[in-house]
């Protein structure tokens, strides 16, 4: 999967949310990144754990954080979504 994407200049990413609400963004940098998205997934979704609030350390992903506006109940979409310098990215 990794290969393909490196050859198109397509990063392979997953988001991670707890219901509706977007935690984070991992994007891998490599192969070994790749596996460690889908084993962080896959680890939830087998045991019916939510994810962490805060990424785990991971060693091949670049983590992108968002801050979102808290207007009403209703579930996060693109409009609610705010991106300023205190977004962070992760090496």
């Amino acid at each position: 999967m990794v290969e393909p994407c490196v050859i198109l200049h397509i990063l392979p990413g997953m988001e991670y949310r707890n219901g509706d609400r977007l935690l984070y963004i991992g994007i891998a940098r490599n192969g070994n990144g790749f596996r460690e998205l889908n084993e962080l997934m896959t680890e939830a979704n087998v045991n019916g754990r939510t994810l962490p609030e805060v990424a785990p350390a991971f060693s091949g992903v670049f983590i992108w954080l968002f801050r979102y506006r808290q207007e009403n109940s209703c579930s996060t979409s693109a409009k609610d979504l705010l991106l300023s310098d205190d977004n962070i990215i992760e090496w």
